[in-house]
């Protein structure tokens, strides 16, 4: 078995990274109930495995588990990224149970330990696809719902357009919450039940389905009070206790469905997921059984069994030294991070103005028609900050735009695809030099549209997505911080080293018909004019 020393220190070097997990998922409120799960997860753990048996020997795969957890910590640490930090748990805990408990107790344990699954963070920006696909099936059902009704109201990507009011289907309303939060309730639910595989999927799947269902409900509520005097319904305390209710009110009825099934089921003796009511209508005879035969055995042994020969010393010494090491190693650079990474200062009050006469009032054949200033709330769909210039050319309209501030580059094809535009997702920059920028090619209804953007730091440079730095980049980058070679940065930087805030650039032109590729060249044109003079803006001065 591994000795105390080795699970101590490889405790301790799950830290650093759980610590930069729990940072970057507490800002995120579709994650917000991470810490409830680890706690039913270590409780449900308790359950299983207090009574079982424990081994007497040695496992040399749980030697082979906490060597590639040791890896994983690592390069969870270098690369720092929260994505790999819950599998890596998961490697680490079934370490621990092998190890303590052999194969019978890691197969006990397994489906505890698996339902962390639920606050694995998604890939490369997966969540915020996810969102905005839950928005858009939040706001067109509701929209039918309001049809039903016959509320006169029309959508246009996800907000909803009454005869006296706008309503924007934000990321709290879009399901996204209820969604990651039912599905690791009901997991909890039916393990603490015992419930079979089968069963758990089913009820996985049906809550999926009130999930969807009941945000469309909430969204159309919300909009029908809103309209008739009950504004404090769409935002604020009043607002979140709603979503609260939506959420409780899901959990309720897919635990209801699951009680129906018990009803039809009692008559059999088995049930359609494999179940026995013999004894009781939430047994696993699985399980059951595994625990009554090792209870069994445990009682009816007469002889004390020896344990085989014990695993080298030498080896748990190796382990645990490399968890030293990497300890010191991710202690620096956590602290790096903690302290001056992802601090994120955006009072509009600290940054300078963008004056109208940053841009003149014709550029080649564009004429200047208009200039305004807007300010937003934090759960706008745009920018909480914008400058906006109106040009006109011929049958063309130029909406060239100045918005800030944001922790990180902003990709815009969300936000165009939230207000109606069959804008393309997977776009990326269309140059690698300096003065790269993003472009869409866009379409809705009898409207076409080209976008270009491109977003700055506060200090002029460019700013890039998360996904246009390479994990290779930084690597090195936290290799070089870990070890000292990298001095940690001081001020406002976000987690790619950008100089915070973020300002992004932007030039939305329409047409009634289709754009041609030599207006799209004027268009790209404009951009690189206006992008020019709005970075001699006292904004980006150093």
């Amino acid at each position: 078995m591994f000795s105390n020393a080795l699970l101590i220190t490889a405790a301790l070097a799950q830290l650093p990274i759980l610590l930069m997990y729990s940072r970057v998922m507490w800002n995120k409120g579709h994650y917000q109930f991470f810490p409830l799960l680890f706690c039913a997860v270590a409780w449900l753990l308790y359950d299983r495995l207090s009574k079982h048996k424990k081994s007497a020997k040695g496992n040399w795969l749980a030697v082979a588990l906490l060597v590639l957890n040791l890896f994983f910590v690592f390069l969870s640490i270098a690369v720092y990224t929260p994505v790999s930090v819950i599998p890596t748990l998961i490697i680490f805990l079934c370490a621990v149970v092998l190890d303590r408990y052999g194969f019978s107790g890691f197969w006990l344990a397994l489906p505890v330990i698996a339902i962390l699954l639920f606050v694995t963070k998604l890939p490369t920006g997966r969540d915020l696809f996810v969102i905005n696909e839950l928005q858009f099936l939040a706001s067109q059902l509701a929209s039918w719902i309001l049809d039903s009704f016959s509320i006169i109201h029309f959508r246009e990507g996800v907000i909803l357009v009454t005869e006296k009011n706008q309503f924007f289907t934000e990321e709290a309303c879009s399901g996204i919450r209820s969604l990651f939060s039912t599905l690791a309730a009901v997991g909890i639910y039916g393990l603490s039940r015992k419930y079979s595989a089968s069963r758990q999927i089913f009820n996985l799947l049906q809550s999926i389905v009130w999930v969807i269902a009941g945000n469309a409900i909430r969204v159309a509520s919300v909009v029908y009070l809103a309209d008739h005097g009950f504004e404090q319904f769409s935002q604020g305390t009043l607002h979140e206790m709603f979503g609260l209710a939506t959420f409780i009110g899901i959990f309720g009825v897919t635990l209801s469905v699951d009680r129906v099934i018990d009803i039809f089921s009692r008559g059999s003796s088995r049930s359609a997921y494999g179940e026995s009511y013999s004894e009781s209508a939430y047994g696993d005879v699985a399980y059951r059984d595994i625990v009554e035969s090792e209870n069994s055995d445990s009682e009816s042994q007469t002889t004390e069994i020896k344990p085989d020969a014990p695993r080298p010393k030498v080896v748990n010494f190796a382990l645990i030294g490399l968890y030293v090491l990497l300890i010191l190693f991710s202690t620096r650079l956590t602290y790096a991070k903690w302290n001056n990474f992802d601090r994120v200062r955006l009072d509009i009050s600290e940054l300078a103005p963008i004056q109208e006469s940053q841009l003149p009032a014709a550029i080649n054949e564009w004429k200047l028609t208009k200039f305004e200033m807007a300010e937003r709330g934090d759960e706008s769909l745009f920018a909480p900050e914008s400058y906006i210039w109106y040009y006109e050319r011929g049958n063309l309209a130029a909406t060239v735009s100045f918005d800030a501030p944001y922790p990180e580059f902003h990709d815009l094809a969300f936000c165009y695809r939230g207000i109606g535009w069959d804008a393309d997702l997977n776009h990326s920059y269309t140059d690698d030099s300096e003065n790269g920028m993003s472009s869409l090619e866009m379409q809705k209804p009898d409207q076409y549209g080209v976008v270009y953007f491109a977003g700055y730091t506060k200090d002029g440079k460019l700013a890039r997505p998360a996904n246009e730095f390479s994990p290779t980049t930084r690597f090195y980058r936290n290799i070089e911080l870990a070890t000292g070679q990298l001095a940690i940065p001081k001020g406002d930087v976000n987690r790619n080293g950008e100089a915070l805030p973020i300002s992004q650039i932007q030039i939305l032109v329409q047409s009634a018909s289709e754009i041609t590729e030599e207006e799209t060249a004027e268009i790209e044109s404009l951009f690189n004019f206006v992008r020019n003079q709005i970075l001699l803006s006292p904004r980006f001065a150093n």
